[in-house]
């Protein structure tokens, strides 16, 4: 349970998929890119699923030598017809190297505007930026790689736990920036020093409780109080992502932006 619900809350408030979440130019086009999503994952979820129960049935005991990660390949091979095991073991593929694109691309990304401009403010030329991006894709992918030949015993939990810990820290400046006109920066601020702090002391001390309801709560108090003991953001601030219609001070607001300068 504690696995699923770092998973399952944590992956949508992690960065490579809040960047999915933020490319849509308008409401309409970010729900429908959202209710799509869901679609298209049931058809892919909900057989994956089948086949795993289906694998227990067919494959009481594991081969000698082999993890649970070789049950899935193994039913597809030996049990469904080839181009049905063809194009499912295809799907598989599609799907990890579609993700794996997007969290190299957003790492490397992260790495420039984050981090790089933080230590250096002057910016590259475009070619400079795109080298920078190669190389860095490069060198990811390239540890990623050494990793996954001789994976450490430690490697697929840790997935959950960066997972868990985006949750715990993300979740709550994610969504209650998405949908609460109150939400400000010092209420996000606080619930991803709050939710991160608690969530790892809460691994560390093994609780009953899953660590991520644990830190998501604690974090969600720290949230109110920072919030209603500080201004609320100015219209300008949220006006544009709630409303279809703005005002002009927000029309101004948004002219005078250096964001918006070109």
């Amino acid at each position: 349970m504690s696995i699923f619900i770092s998973n399952s809350l944590g992956t949508p408030a992690s960065p490579h998929w809040v960047a999915r979440q933020l490319a849509p130019q308008n409401i309409k086009v970010a729900i429908l890119q959202i209710m799509w999503t869901i679609v298209t994952l049931l058809f892919i979820w909900v057989p994956l699923m089948l086949l795993g129960l289906g694998a227990k049935t067919l494959i009481p005991s594991i081969p000698a030598g082999k993890t649970t990660d070789y049950i899935i390949p193994l039913v597809l091979q030996e049990y469904t017809p080839p181009i049905i095991g063809a194009i499912t073991l295809v799907a598989i593929s599609a799907a990890a190297i579609s993700t794996a694109n997007s969290m190299l691309l957003h790492c490397a990304t992260s790495l420039y505007y984050d981090v790089f401009l933080n230590i250096f403010p002057k910016r590259i030329s475009d070619k400079g930026f795109k080298n920078w991006l190669r190389i860095s894709i490069f060198g990811i992918a390239a540890i990623a790689v050494i990793l996954a030949i001789n994976p450490p015993w430690f490697l697929a939990m840790g997935y959950t736990y960066i997972y868990g810990g985006f949750g715990a820290a993300f979740f709550l400046a994610v969504f209650l920036g998405l949908y609460w006109k109150r939400m400000n920066r010092a209420g996000a601020y606080t619930g991803i020093a709050v939710g991160s702090i608690i969530y790892v002391v809460a691994e560390a001390s093994n609780t009953v409780i899953p660590s991520f309801v644990i830190a998501v709560s604690l974090s969600l108090v720290g949230v109110f109080i920072a919030v209603y003991s500080t201004k609320k953001a100015p219209l300008e601030a949220y006006e544009p992502y709630f409303h279809a219609e703005i005002s002009e001070s927000t029309k101004r607001a948004i002219a005078n932006s250096k964001y918006f300068a070109n």
